[in-house]
């Protein structure tokens, strides 16, 4: 019977890994196959991961943040189909992060955190001589990707991987420890500016919650700020001699690549519809510091990406799940403490780079909605015994003065 419930994990775990892939955008094997061909993948493994879900409809718990993600992906695909028509790429994509978001609420959460822990571990040591064969051309695209998406791949993935290590050894392990000094020397190798602050802001914070725990006050607090800063108070903001530094530590230009210029953009195409944005895949054209003209498809700022491709509609269904998922993760707990940090991360590195769509923080999300809920449920059986025990209580007094009525 265990040996069978091995082998059941581990075919699970290898078809999760399969399944995966190709949602994780990794360029040299998205670059490796026809268009068609990479869809067609994508399309299959949707399937298959709604019949995964199906198997365990009796068991999955559609709590209120996995409607809320669902409702969420509802906004995006319907705004996406009323801007620029119904696409088939965008439809896929969006319900798979829908579904994967549920998978990580069942019994299969286990087989899913190992296979993509197995497939960021791959990526970072296929990654690496691959990055040093490539590091001197004009604009180099590594296995896993650009400078950029190294960072936002990397990040993401090595925090999953100690996650999956306090699952199953309740403490790290020294292969996990290599892999995380070893992701941050890819990034810094690979040469990503904002990649490095972001990844020694992930290692000097999950270092620090190791010992002690994070007050979410204040780092929430500290972190809408920064947001405000960058999207209420730009315009003056990134004028000052302070930014000024901050930029010239980073090694960016005081437009951040020519991110404020985007930011701009985006806001003037939100403002005709504000209410469900102008959806995914809708172009961005900028000129960049030297005047050139290009055009993207991404935001670079996590609340800035959620308006845009789903206006107010969609922040006001994401931001109360966000924040629920935060409200009932217990800082006291490890795990719960290391996916608030994660958390954290996430989102400063959202003030720069487009990461809402990135499967990576779609699992950590996943996760932290499933820690969420277990203390939820946790609070919720303690406050139903406190009011059993308090009834129990009253009970008896009551037994006791009736005892002594009838005795006199």
């Amino acid at each position: 019977m265990e040996m069978t419930r091995h082998k059941n994990h581990y075919a699970i775990t290898l078809l999760c890994i399969v399944l995966i892939i190709p949602f994780l955008s990794i360029a040299d094997i998205k670059n490796s196959m026809p268009e068609n061909v990479y869809q067609i993948w994508q399309s299959l493994a949707l399937v298959v991961f709604a019949i995964l879900l199906l198997t365990k409809s009796e068991t999955v718990k559609l709590n209120r943040s996995v409607r809320l993600f669902a409702l969420y992906g509802v906004i995006i695909l319907a705004s996406s189909t009323i801007n620029n028509g119904f696409s088939p790429g965008i439809a896929v994509v969006t319900a798979t992060s829908v579904i994967l978001f549920a998978l990580l609420q069942t019994d299969f959460y286990y087989e899913m955190l190992s296979a993509i822990s197995i497939v960021v571990v791959g990526a970072l040591f296929i990654n690496f001589p691959v990055m040093l064969t490539r590091i001197n051309d004009v604009e180099p695209t590594f296995f896993i990707g650009g400078k950029n998406y190294l960072g936002v791949f990397l990040i993401p993935g090595v925090f999953i991987m100690i996650l999956n290590c306090l699952e199953h050894h309740e403490k790290l392990t020294k292969p996990v420890v290599t892999a995380v000094v070893f992701a941050l020397i890819s990034i810094l190798v690979g040469g990503s500016g904002t990649g490095l602050i972001v990844a020694l802001c992930g290692f000097f914070f999950w270092r620090r919650a190791q010992n002690k725990r994070p007050n979410k006050k204040v780092y929430m607090g500290t972190l809408l700020t920064m947001y405000a800063l960058f999207l209420v108070f730009g315009e003056f903001f990134f004028h000052t001699s302070f930014w000024e530094s901050i930029a010239n530590f980073m090694g960016k230009d005081s437009t951040l690549t020519a991110r404020t210029e985007i930011w701009s953009t985006v806001v003037e195409l939100i403002s005709p519809s504000p209410l469900i944005g102008v959806g995914r895949g809708t172009r961005i054209y900028y000129t960049d510091s030297l005047g050139f003209m290009y055009y993207m498809e991404e935001a670079h700022n996590f609340v800035l990406e959620i308006l845009f491709e789903g206006g107010i509609l969609a922040l006001a269904v994401f931001a109360p799940l966000l924040f629920r998922m935060i409200r009932f993760l217990n800082t006291d707990d490890m795990k719960h403490r290391m996916i608030f940090v994660v958390l954290f991360v996430m989102l400063i590195n959202g003030l720069t780079e487009s990461i809402n769509n990135n499967y990576l923080v779609i699992t950590i999300l996943g996760i932290a909605c499933r820690y969420a809920t277990e203390e939820e449920n946790r609070q919720r059986e303690e406050l139903w015994e406190r009011q059993q025990k308090h009834i129990q209580q009253k009970n008896e007094r009551m037994q006791r003065m009736r005892l002594r009525r009838n005795g006199q």
